[in-house]
């Protein structure tokens, strides 16, 4: 049966025939490009290096924001426990609701950064 089996079974190719390889196994360094996020986020304009190249410093989130977002998280996360039942009132307000609200929040929060930014430019 295991005979028949592979004699149905079509033929694998073997890599060879002067096909190149995907990943060049004699030259790392060279493989080292594809694993750059950095160079495929740039292409989507994903990329929070300057444009001259450098950064301020590494990308890192203040842990007021960190906190802030875990607190969010939790609440959301309880009272979802809380209002199990689908279709009622709260269920639909605290479950199905929760990333509007935070999108609401997170667009509230850099429109009041950005008039922040204008008021410190128009008070110096």
């Amino acid at each position: 049966m295991a005979d028949q089996a592979r004699a149905s079974a079509p033929a694998r190719r073997r890599r060879g025939g002067g096909e190149p390889e995907l990943i060049d196994w004699q030259e790392p360094a060279q493989n080292a490009r594809i694993l750059d996020w950095r160079q495929r986020a740039e292409a989507f304009g994903l990329n929070p290096i300057g444009d001259d190249g450098g950064t301020d410093g590494p990308v890192v989130l203040p842990p007021e924001s960190t906190f802030a977002m875990f607190v969010g998280a939790l609440v959301f996360w309880l009272m979802g426990l809380r209002h199990k039942a689908p279709g009622t009132r709260k269920h639909v307000i605290w479950v199905e609701g929760a990333e509007p609200m935070c999108a609401g929040l997170i667009s509230g929060s850099a429109l009041m950064g950005i008039g922040n930014a204008i008021l410190n430019v128009l008070m110096e």
